[in-house]
């Protein structure tokens, strides 16, 4: 069972065996049985969308309930890039350059029409939006785009 309390095994130090359960099944695994079995899920929008465009999930299987609407709410799920200073020193200058990139008008631009064209929406918000303001509740997947029932 998923909820069972977890023992962890401290006896190796090995890097396949951590203090945490492994994961049942990816984010898309999750997300597709919860649609078939009708089952309540917290997802995140861009798992969503992406299995919404490659149509994994069926027809008006499936709609949001709850979405962040400010930049401080509980359900956030920002991302982060990060550079870990002990990386190897080699790889400094190129991780930096992307870093800066990613928050550049152009990587923001990027960032901020990521999916667009596949899904009709975007997977992921810009820093200066805070989150996403293209809501996704009350929409239903249909032919591989996310649509509101007044279109369907």
């Amino acid at each position: 069972m998923p909820f069972e309390e977890y023992t962890a095994d401290k006896s190796s130090s090995t890097l396949d065996k951590t203090d945490r359960p492994r994961c049942l099944s990816t984010p898309e695994d999750a997300l597709i049985n919860a649609a078939a079995a009708g089952a309540y899920l917290l997802t995140d929008r861009s798992t969503l969308l992406r299995q919404t465009w490659v149509q994994s999930i069926p027809n008006n299987s499936i709609t949001v309930f709850f979405e962040p609407t400010r930049d401080d709410d509980v359900l956030m799920n920002s991302c982060y890039s990060l550079n870990a200073k002990v990386s190897n020193p080699q790889y400094a200058k190129g991780t930096q350059q992307f870093l800066d990139f990613l928050s550049s008008p152009r990587g923001q631009d990027i960032i901020a029409n990521y999916g667009v064209r596949e899904t009709g929406l975007p997977l992921f918000a810009p820093v200066i939006d805070g989150f996403a303001t293209t809501f996704l509740k009350g929409g239903r997947p249909h032919n591989g785009r996310w649509v509101f029932s007044s279109r369907l």
